[in-house]
Parts: C-alpha cells; sequence; structure tokens
C-alpha cells in the first residue's frame, strides 16, 4: 500500500506538471494572437484610412462594401493560422529535442554490425561498459 501511494504522488506530480505546461502553452497562444492582432490591425488601418480611400471604396463595388468587417476577420484568421503554426512549430522542435535526448542515452549501450565489422558507440567505451 505504501508503494502504490508513492506512486500515487509520482503521478499527481508529473500531472499537474502537464498541467501546468498546458496552461502555459494555451496562455503563450492567446496571448501571441492578441499581439500579433493588434499590430496587424493598427497597420491595416493606417493603410485603409488614407485620405479618399473611403471615397474610392464606396465607389468600387461589391468589393467596397463592409471593409471593417472584412479587414476584421481577415485580421483573425491570419494571426490564428500564424500564431498555430508558430507554436506547433515550437512544439513539434521541442518534442523532437527531447526524443534526440532520450535516444541518444538509450542508445549508449548498442553496437551496430556491418558487413562483419562492429561499430560501437564511444561513449559506451569511455564509460567502461562493454
Amino acid at each position: 500500500m505504501a508503494a502504490f501511494l508513492d506512486q500515487l504522488v509520482v503521478f499527481a506530480v508529473i500531472a499537474s506538471g502537464l498541467l501546468a505546461l498546458n496552461v502555459a502553452q494555451r496562455w503563450l497562444e492567446l496571448s501571441t494572437k492578441v499581439k500579433l492582432r493588434e499590430g496587424l490591425v493598427r497597420d491595416l488601418l493606417n493603410e485603409w484610412l488614407q485620405p479618399r480611400r473611403a471615397f474610392r471604396l464606396a465607389s468600387a463595388g461589391e468589393i467596397g462594401l463592409n471593409p471593417d468587417q472584412r479587414l476584421h476577420e481577415d485580421a483573425r484568421h491570419l494571426t490564428e493560422l500564424s500564431t498555430e503554426l508558430g507554436i506547433g512549430l515550437l512544439q513539434s522542435s521541442l518534442l523532437l529535442g527531447s526524443f534526440i535526448g532520450v535516444l541518444w542515452f538509450l542508445s549508449a549501450s548498442v553496437t551496430f554490425h556491418m558487413d562483419g565489422e562492429s561499430f560501437i558507440d564511444s561513449r559506451a567505451t569511455s564509460s567502461g561498459a562493454p
């Protein structure tokens, strides 16, 4: 029973750590979306609000209708896609680094055989492993 309770504590620590990492990832994603969207909308508004731009848009036909709504939706879509791509790239890079580290550690005692020759990892021979 004592060993079970010890493992339950270990599980709780791991689960709380993963929960904290998920919350941090979500916070990073949302705050990045807000910052990117704020900058994008500021730049786009400066471009759209040039002198006589509204007059030209009104006479442009159907494409000039409701430019504020299209601007809003396009800015939201671009920032969401960019943020998800960036966060996904960061997460995948961290995962790749973790797996490389684990595999590098586990492969210290691996010997490769090719064409009758044996290739031993130099870390295995320097640590005293056969």
